[in-house]
């Protein structure tokens, strides 16, 4: 027993030296202590509820993310790369437990002149490794925190899914807007086009002003075709986004963007920071690869395992468990020479994580941006409406006006072409802000759902499929 004394204090030395790295310091990420825009309780926005897409109250809108949340194949890969991580944790969490295993066996050997003898063996041998260094829980905490990173996935995803699908869905309404005002617009043209051609018939104007109308008729169709193609790839994006095909896919007949809400209250960047999923999942890679650092380095010390064998044997199976032989035995294993493998690991680990801390804090910064551009973008974007209404109702002024002197003959037909080319420009704008508007909150929103949890909390133990 003595001499087990110095092996013993070995070990507890080494234990003292074994200890995980120091965590990284969350100070050197540069984070504001307001966004720019409304903070969170702000009396000029509400704060946003879970399914965030309520913020735009429309029946449509909820009825088509339904829709993706149960029939995209992007989400129902990520439910089976959370099933897989599931699987890790149970496997990694195995690994901690006592082994049993049931052995049977039967041989034969023959000495000199004598016949075949055969001889049977079955029993039960047990094994167990004692984690003295942590290198088994390092490798279930890793575990741990990738499944957990894993659902954060799940939840990212389906954040970006239903902010592409009301995105697609805002974008293909615009675009039968944008088709609706074109033949708006043609419709005018032509009318012009059937004017001047009297004139040009009574000798009142040249040909050449027909020509030129009619040149911005055809003009007017090729943007026809262009906004029909367009509008036919928005259903085939949103189908896909669906998982239908487009010939499946059924909608609303409506061209006018919905009205928006005040701008949604921001909340603290520390506290959105916690809450938003691909934040959240960045983090949780970082621990869970400090984990792995820990067992890299615990897996250079000593490993101790304990076994147990209990075992039968004899020369007919009608004879056994008539004798048994037990055994008991502790096993010490310590790398002496591995040509530096076990170290170069642990440094791989480390750099692992490295990554995965600035990983992290790049992706906090890239985030915190994304909110901040969000949000200028709406002042700036409503500034911007305002001048293109003004725009429109001087063009619309201008062509009029431009208009009857040119039928007294007090202008030059150019002119009215010029202004008639520059109202269904401002026009055109004008209607694309208004959508734009639509398309900038949806970014605000999408960067901001950060607290949108499941339905139901998943747990490794659990069947995800």
């Amino acid at each position: 027993m003595l001499k087990a004394v110095p092996v013993c204090c070995l070990l507890l030395l080494i234990a003292g030296c074994a200890h995980s790295p120091p965590a990284q310091d969350l100070s050197v990420i540069p984070l504001a202590s307001n966004f720019g825009g409304a903070s969170f309780g702000d009396d000029r926005g509400e704060i946003l509820s879970d399914r965030w897409w309520q913020h735009f109250d429309d029946p449509a809108l909820d009825q088509l993310i339904g829709m993706a949340l149960d029939g995209n194949f992007s989400i129902a890969a990520t439910y089976a790369r959370l099933a897989e991580s599931a699987a890790v944790v149970r496997e990694r969490s195995g690994e901690r437990q006592p082994s049993l295993d049931l052995e049977a066996s039967v041989s034969a050997s023959k000495s000199d002149g004598a016949d075949w003898q055969d001889t049977w063996r079955t029993g039960l041998v047990a094994g167990y490794e004692l984690d003295l260094w942590g290198r088994l829980e390092s490798l279930e905490s890793a575990a741990q925190f990738e499944f957990q990173a894993t659902e954060a996935d799940l939840q990212a995803a389906r954040i970006s899914l239903t902010a592409d699908t009301a995105s697609t869905y805002y974008e293909l309404i615009a675009q039968q807007a944008i088709v609706d005002l074109l033949t708006k617009q043609q419709d005018l043209n032509r009318r012009v086009a059937e004017l001047l051609r009297l004139r040009v018939v009574n000798g009142l104007a040249p040909l050449d002003d027909l020509l030129r109308q009619r040149r911005l008729i055809e003009a007017g169709e090729v943007d026809i075709i262009d906004a029909r193609q367009a509008l036919f790839e928005r259903r085939e994006q949103l189908a896909v986004l669906l998982g239908k095909n487009q010939p499946q896919l059924s909608l609303p007949e409506r061209s006018v963007a919905p009205s928006l809400p005040e701008t949604p209250a921001t909340g603290l960047p520390a506290e959105w920071l916690k809450q938003r999923p691909d934040l959240k999942a960045a983090w949780l890679r970082v621990n869970a690869a400090d984990q792995q650092v820990a067992a890299a380095i615990a897996r250079q010390y000593p490993r101790i395992s304990l076994s147990a064998d209990l075992s039968t044997t004899a020369a007919a199976p009608s004879d056994l468990f008539q004798r048994w032989l037990t055994s008991l035995a502790a096993n010490l294993a310590l790398p002496l020479f591995d040509g530096g493998q076990l170290r170069a690991q642990a440094d791989q680990q480390v750099a692992s994580r490295n990554i995965a801390f600035n990983q992290f804090a790049q992706a906090v910064l890239e985030a915190t941006a994304d909110v901040e551009t969000a949000l200028a973008a709406e002042r700036f974007n409503q500034s911007r409406l305002n001048r293109l209404e003004t725009q429109v109702t001087l063009a619309r002024q201008a062509a009029e006006r431009l208009r009857q002197r040119y039928l007294n003959g007090d202008s030059a037909y150019l002119d009215v072409l010029s202004a008639q080319i520059a109202l269904q420009d401002s026009e055109r704008a004008l209607l694309a802000a208004n959508w734009q508007q639509v398309q900038d909150r949806i970014g605000l929103v999408r960067a901001l759902a950060g607290g949108w949890e499941s339905d139901a909390a998943v747990t490794p133990s659990e069947t995800i499929l």
